[in-house]
């Protein structure tokens, strides 16, 4: 049967005036994402207040507007400044930031990026990056790749198996014959493609010497060759094929990367680092836990936190890295404020040059040192809590003007070396000063140790000295010079070095006739009785060191160990003018 339209419906197209056709009685499902009409997207152009919003749907995204960003699945791309503003959830997927030269803004509100194939957000060109936390939203961002298998080294010597002997025989008959040896042909040399006539291109050869002086031309294309019944041995070609492109890490940017925000954001990665910055990287605020297979947070160019609640576990590396090693102005880190709780395999906090605290708390659990500058560490304000680690503090010149410092470590607690001069030979240049702030040292090794000098000007410095050994409180290659602050230290059974310089103010120093429990509390008093200092040691000790201002030459001194009185005089280098 055919179907003919009515002659007044005809005439309404054909003149035109037919608007719109009414479907009722019928619906129209599908899957997967809404397409966009003309009509929709001019009406979305930009956002009324400036903000794309985008919506995240397991499998797909949707946005308000495609103004500045483009939507293929389950990846979400940046190509222009704005302000996009995102929640929901992708399973397998990533966002992307691609707008060089442009800052951008990203707000993270109740999203989270799960990919399995790279970043969760990579920003592959921009000339900086802002990462916020919407107030009251918990986000998270990860990626479950799986690592790299390391690339086998290449052969370029191909290894020849012996081919069956080319001696020849000879063949018991009447007359007696000669049989020539066989001529090996090499085997694997792939043909040309194609007909056996026409013109054949020739391929760029390498040519391989064997012996005897036999030569073989062998396309570099092969990728292997089997001489006669040899083993296929690879050789590698010359590619001219750009490098893929890497970022092994939940959050990877090579633009400056500020986080802040008053939200939550969960980084996860299984065998890779967690957020990386090939330039800048700044924590302002949020809460934010970090757990990778590898560094937890790196900047090239600087890492720099100033606030917030940070926890971050690197199962396999270093907590808080910068890592530029090309340019002696930039590998800098700096903590100025925040929370900081960080548990590493490696060091907590490490950078190629310098290290600054200003303020902040943080909480350090490491398997090698604790804060490790390759230059110069400074620790002015805030508190630090080495709770476990190999050494403590170390850099090449190593300021402590204030804060509070405590350290529970089996190598040296706080340590000055430049890392290439001997230990034992004294390293100009490295050089230890506390001038302010309160030092409490729990360790196996030395206290304050200097491969340089060792300076204290100022401060309070408790020592814990190791539970055997000859380390002590105080050791130094060069000079050990206390002019102001208070120390107070004790060792298992030798002191180890006292203050050597002229300029070094009085102080008291024993030798037990037994070594006194952990535990025990020692008390340093004047001939009249009067307490100057009372210190319960943590660790079982014999000799003990106690200088500060107090102490005046040529006095009388009384220690008073576990109920015991003993009598010391003071001990002090005459001052030379």
């Amino acid at each position: 049967m055919r179907y003919s339209s009515p002659p007044s419906l005809r005439k309404a197209i054909g003149r035109g005036t037919l608007g719109a056709l009414l479907i009722t009685g019928c619906s129209l499902t599908g899957s997967g994402p809404p397409r966009a009409s003309a009509a929709g997207s001019a009406a979305g152009a930009a956002a009324a207040d400036g903000v794309v919003t985008i919506t995240l749907h397991g499998s797909y995204a949707t946005a308000d507007s495609t103004a500045g960003l483009s939507l293929d699945g389950s990846t979400v791309t940046i190509d222009d400044a704005g302000t996009y503003r995102f929640s929901g959830k992708l399973d397998d997927g990533g966002i992307v930031v691609d707008s060089p030269k442009k800052h951008v803004d990203l707000v993270l509100a109740g999203a989270g990026v799960s990919s399995s194939s790279g970043p969760a957000l990579r920003v592959r060109a921009a000339s900086s990056v802002t990462l916020t936390l919407d107030a009251g939203t918990a986000n998270s961002l990860s990626e479950s790749s799986e690592p790299e298998p390391p690339e086998p080294t290449p052969s370029l010597t191909p290894t020849v198996t012996p081919t069956p002997t080319l001696t020849p025989t000879r063949t018991p008959t009447a007359v007696p014959t000669r049989t020539p040896p066989p001529t090996p042909t090499p085997t694997a040399i792939p043909e040309p493609s194609g007909t056996s006539t026409g013109t054949v291109t020739p391929e760029p050869t390498t040519t391989l010497t064997l012996t005897g002086g036999r030569r073989w031309a062998v396309p570099d294309r092969a990728r292997q060759v089997t001489l006669g019944e040899g083993t296929p041995t690879a050789v590698p070609p010359t590619s001219t094929q750009p490098e893929p492109e890497k970022g092994e890490s939940a959050v990877h940017s090579k633009a400056d990367l500020t986080i802040g925000g008053t939200g939550s954001l969960t980084v996860k990665s299984l065998h890779h680092d967690g957020i990386v910055s090939k330039r800048a990287l700044r924590v302002e605020s949020g809460e934010i836990s970090v757990d990778a297979g590898d560094d937890a947070l790196r900047g090239k160019r600087s890492l720099v936190v100033s606030g917030g609640t940070l926890t971050a576990v690197a199962r396999d590396g270093s907590g808080l890295k910068a890592t530029d090693e090309n340019d002696p102005t930039s590998g800098k880190l700096a903590v100025s404020g925040g929370t900081l709780s960080v548990t590493a395999t490696k060091n907590c906090l490490s950078a190629v040059t310098d290290i600054a605290v200003t303020g902040g708390t943080q909480t350090l659990d490491c398997g090698k040192k604790g804060i490790d500058a390759g230059a110069g560490l400074t620790v002015s304000d805030g508190r630090i809590d080495v709770v476990r680690s190999g050494e403590g503090l170390e850099g090449t010149v190593v300021t402590v003007s204030g804060g509070r410092t405590t350290v529970n470590c089996t190598g040296d607690a706080v340590n000055a070396s430049d890392g290439v001069t001997d230990s034992d030979v004294y390293a100009p240049g490295v050089l230890l000063t506390v001038s302010g702030g309160t030092i409490v040292l729990t360790t196996d090794s030395d206290g304050l140790d200097s491969n340089g000098s060792l300076r204290v000007t100022g401060g309070t410095v408790v020592v814990n000295g190791p539970v055997e050994g000859d380390d002590g409180p105080l050791d130094s290659n060069g000079t050990i010079a206390i002019s102001g602050g208070t120390l107070l230290g004790v060792a298992p059974r030798l002191l180890g070095q006292t203050p050597t310089s002229s300029l070094s103010q009085g102080f008291v120093f024993s030798r037990l006739r037994r070594q006194e429990a952990a535990g025990t509390i020692l008390h340093v008093a004047d001939a009249k009785g009067t307490v100057l200092a009372s210190f319960r040691s943590s660790r079982p000790f014999q000799s003990m060191i106690y200088s500060s201002g107090k102490i005046v030459p040529k006095q009388a001194y009384r220690l008073f160990v576990g109920g015991h009185r003993l009598r010391s005089r003071p001990r002090r280098p005459v001052r030379v003018r």
